[in-house]
């Protein structure tokens, strides 16, 4: 593949950011703990798109916190243009366009087992703060008790 490029998405961008939403979604229920964010609206954040050679291979969705803190909400590269550094132009061009917006924190989380998601996070000097734990007490699906 040639040079990478990163950019924000258009409205053009629309159905080929829902596959990769559909594909992070399947590919995240492996991993223990799964939560994945609500698609952005407009207001609420930006959403970049990445690829090579005029196609889009990957994206990133990034929300206000507060005032200055930036959240990824989610990052995914479908699996077949991993590992030429997609992912990582996503997260460099995310903090700059949280710079940009006046952001001066940029946060995000890693379900447990998601090794890969968390290597991405700390090659680009994103490191563990919190470690969140929880657990359900009833199904969400079916209301049933199972906190026992």
């Amino acid at each position: 593949m040639a040079g990478i490029e990163i950019r924000l998405a258009v409205p053009e961008d629309a159905e080929r950011v829902s596959l990769i939403r559909q594909t992070a979604a399947e590919e995240a229920s492996r991993y223990r703990g799964t939560r994945l964010a609500p698609p952005l609206s407009p207001r609420d954040g930006f959403v970049l798109v990445g690829g090579a050679e005029g196609e889009v291979w990957g994206c990133l969705e990034c929300s206000r916190v507060e005032e200055s803190i930036w959240s990824i909400d989610r990052v995914h590269v479908l699996e077949e243009a991993r590992d030429i550094g997609i992912g990582d132009a996503l997260v460099r061009a995310c903090a700059d366009e949280v710079v940009r917006r006046g952001g001066l924190q940029l946060v995000s989380s890693a379900q447990p087992g998601d090794r890969s998601l968390k290597n991405l996070f700390e090659r680009n000097g994103m490191v563990a703060q919190t470690i969140l734990v929880g657990r359900f007490l009833s199904d969400p699906a079916s209301g049933e008790d199972v906190s026992r």
